[in-house]
């Protein structure tokens, strides 16, 4: 079993499993103690690895879009260091 984080993906599959089923959210949350937003990712992810087997083209458009936002996370980090210096400046 591939250990990623706190939970295997095995045990990561059959939680999505049981969400499949019919096991709402909740009740996976409390049964396992496992927090709801975990495992709406869990979910997302799931869905989205069907739809990149399904249509390869998206594997390439999402890799694309992955190296955007961490470009754009650069640039905000230099606008914010950029107002930083400047609000500093106009205070003296």
């Amino acid at each position: 079993m591939k250990k990623i984080g706190k939970w295997d993906t095995t045990f990561k599959e059959t939680i999505v499993e049981l969400y499949e089923a019919g096991t709402s959210v909740q009740s996976l949350s409390e049964d396992y103690g496992i927090a709801k937003a975990t495992i709406y990712t869990w979910i997302k992810s799931r869905q989205v690895k069907a739809a990149v087997e399904n249509r390869p083209e998206l594997a390439t458009e999402h890799a694309e879009l992955q190296k955007e936002i961490q470009r754009l996370k650069e640039e905000n980090d230099i606008l914010k260091k950029c107002i930083s210096i400047f609000t500093d400046k106009k205070g003296n």
